[in-house]
């Protein structure tokens, strides 16, 4: 699995080695993006909104 979070999020589990650093040259250029999410569950209320926002902004960028 990959994620983007803040540093402050996961500086502990970076540390203990659960987790690795990958680094990134930013900006990230603006191409296709994907979510992925378990088809039989569902997505939760928050997940939904934050789903239909992405959209949103998607939207207005082109």
């Amino acid at each position: 699995m990959i994620g983007i979070l803040p540093s402050h999020v996961v500086e502990q589990d970076i540390a203990a080695g659960s987790l690795a650093k990958v680094r990134w040259e930013l900006p990230i250029p603006i191409g296709p993006v994907g979510v992925s999410y378990r088809k039989v569950k569902g997505l939760s209320p928050a997940a939904s909104f934050i789903l239909d926002e992405l959209r949103l902004v998607g939207s207005d960028l082109g």
